[in-house]
């Protein structure tokens, strides 16, 4: 099993990809393409760090990285863009950034 790594999006340099009939929010880390899974506030941190361990125990390489937004941590969920999101037990849109709403 894979540790999720975590990092800060500032080393980050999002791009959009077309997969699936989608546009999604991507990044390039350390030779592999990850796609946005779902991002969170700082107050639901544990529940991003969840997810990320659920993906990594699918063998997927995942990463969390944490930015700072209009005074508030946000945390980000980045998996292997291989993976595919809709067969996950995780069972979440493509990207659930409804997520800082709740």
């Amino acid at each position: 099993m894979l540790i999720p790594e975590i990092i800060s999006e500032s080393a980050l340099q999002p791009f959009k990809v077309y997969q699936e009939g989608q546009i999604l929010q991507a990044i390039l880390y350390r030779f592999t393409v990850y796609r946005l899974a779902s991002r969170f506030g700082a107050y639901r941190r544990s529940e991003a760090f969840e997810l990320a361990w659920r993906f990594s125990e699918e063998g997927y390489p995942t990463l969390v990285s944490m930015k700072a937004e209009l005074g508030q941590s946000i945390y980000s969920v980045w998996v292997d863009i291989r993976h595919t999101l809709a067969h996950s037990p995780c069972n979440l849109p493509p990207t659930a950034d409804f997520a800082l709403m709740n």
